[in-house]
């Protein structure tokens, strides 16, 4: 998928630029200082556990397991590219922390998405699931703490996945919850869900589903655009359009601005709705704006829809 994007003073009646390139003016979080998510999730229903431990040093590696095959083959049958080992790494690069099988890793650095636009807080696999990757970044708006929960496919096919979890504050509270049911995300592809926390979240999420297995859709590759600038009234909206060669069933966009360092200035969300091969629309950011962005980072997971 090919994604184009401009950061201009052109869109609805602008009169100023967006700053691009450009630090935010208003410090967002730094999720690298103070976020811990991920260590110590479970998943209940599956019978499978996340358990890492913390990682003290910019790069350490630690092997939890054995040599297996050449292809890592999930408990549902779904393959990664491997090196030939299962081995899972904690590794914390830039601020952000990975637990990740080497395969996973190198798969996840090969992305051509804009997923490596933003800067994660954690990012890490459930047990038996190298492929499926879930990565945690938190944001502000306003006064108010969110999450943004990414679902990654890193498998060599299109997925179906079913999670519910929910957020927890440092007192193991639940603050927040996260559902996603998705009957396909494409090899390579990412989904995003948004997460607002009733108190002050550790990005732990205590899972009590995660479900994947073989899709039940097929998945359309796409191309998007967008432009994103501010209004007479000094608002910031952004423009976007996104086409396939298919007839297909969009659902949700979502558009996310981050600053030159990739912390998450903002959100939008936009719809596609009636089957097509082409959508576009203009979209408000819901969460505010919490310093000048850089870029946007676009996320999409269309399929197909006759």
């Amino acid at each position: 998928m090919k994604k184009f994007g401009k950061i201009l003073c052109v869109l609805l009646a602008v009169t100023c630029l967006a700053g691009c390139g450009s630090s935010s003016s208003k410090e967002p979080v730094a999720p690298d200082t103070e976020f811990q998510g991920g260590r110590n999730s479970n998943v209940e229903d599956t019978k499978e556990e996340v358990s890492v431990e913390e990682t003290t040093e910019d790069v350490t590696t630690e092997a939890t397991s054995e040599e297996v095959a050449e292809d890592t083959q999930s408990e549902d049958g779904l393959s990664l590219e491997s090196d030939g080992t299962s081995t899972v790494n904690s590794t914390t690069i830039d601020g952000t922390a990975y637990y990740l099988t080497d395969g996973a890793m190198k798969a996840l650095d090969s992305l051509e998405t804009d997923y490596h636009k933003i800067k994660w807080g954690v990012v890490y696999s459930p047990d038996g699931m190298d492929g499926f990757v879930i990565s945690i970044a938190p944001y502000m708006d306003g006064d108010t703490v969110r999450l943004l929960i990414a679902f990654t496919n890193l498998y060599n096919e299109e997925v179906f996945v079913n999670a519910r979890g929910d957020a927890l504050d440092a007192n193991g509270n639940k603050i927040g919850s996260v559902s996603g049911y998705e009957l396909t995300i494409g090899s390579g592809n990412s989904v995003l869900y948004d997460v607002e926390c009733k108190g002050t979240p550790t990005g732990e999420i205590h899972w009590d589903t995660i479900e994947v297995k073989e899709a039940r859709r097929e998945y359309v590759p796409w191309e998007g655009d967008w432009q994103i600038g501010t209004d007479a009234s000094g608002n910031y909206a952004v423009q976007w359009s996104l086409t396939g060669d298919k007839n297909m069933e969009l659902g949700f966009v979502r558009l996310i601005a981050v600053d030159a360092n990739g912390y998450i200035c903002g959100c939008a969300q936009g719809y596609g709705g009636d089957p097509a091969t082409s959508f576009s629309g203009t979209e408000d950011f819901y969460s505010g704006m919490s310093g000048t962005p850089a870029d946007l980072a676009m996320f999409a997971n269309p399929f197909f829809k006759e």
